[in-house]
C-alpha cells in the first residue's frame, strides 16, 4: 500500500499547528494500524484539498484527516457514513465532536476515543467499497 514519504509527511506537518499535528499524527497511526489496506496520499481534489486522504483498492475516499482554521483537527470516516449500525452503536461517544454526518473535529489528542475510532476503522475500505458497488 502507498504512504506518505517522511519528507511528505513532514512538509505536511510543519504546516500545522503543534496540536494539530499532534492529532494527525495520532489519527494517521490508528488508521494505518487498524486499516492497513489503504493508499495515503495528500487530496488534491476540490473539496477536502490538501488533506491527507486514505483510498481503497477501488480508489474510494475512506478517511481524511485535515486542519481547520480554528485549530482543531477534521477527521472524516466515510465507513461511519454509510454504515448505520457504526452510527448508532458509536453516536453518543463521537456526539461532542460530531460535524456533520461521518466528520469529527478534535482539539486534542487526548480527546480521541480511540474506542470507537479503531472499530469504525475495522474492515472500513471493505465497508466504504461493499456500499458504493451495492449503489451502483
Amino acid at each position: 500500500m502507498k504512504r506518505l514519504n517522511k519528507k511528505e509527511l513532514l512538509e505536511y506537518i510543519d504546516n500545522l499547528t503543534t496540536e494539530q499535528g499532534n492529532v494527525t499524527l495520532s489519527l494517521r497511526e490508528l488508521v494505518l494500524a487498524n486499516d492497513v489496506n489503504v493508499d495515503e496520499r495528500i487530496i488534491e481534489d476540490k473539496w477536502l484539498h490538501g488533506y491527507i486522504g486514505y483510498y481503497s483498492e477501488n480508489n474510494n475516499l475512506v478517511y481524511a484527516i485535515g486542519a481547520l482554521a480554528d485549530g482543531k483537527t477534521a477527521f472524516h470516516m466515510m465507513p461511519y457514513y454509510v454504515n448505520t449500525g457504526l452510527q448508532t452503536k458509536h453516536a453518543a461517544a463521537l456526539k461532542k465532536q460530531m460535524s456533520g454526518k461521518s466528520c469529527i473535529n478534535i482539539k486534542t489528542p487526548d480527546a480521541l476515543d480511540t474506542k470507537a475510532l479503531i472499530d469504525i476503522m475495522q474492515d472500513g475500505a471493505k465497508t466504504v467499497d461493499a456500499a458504493i458497488a451495492e449503489r451502483r
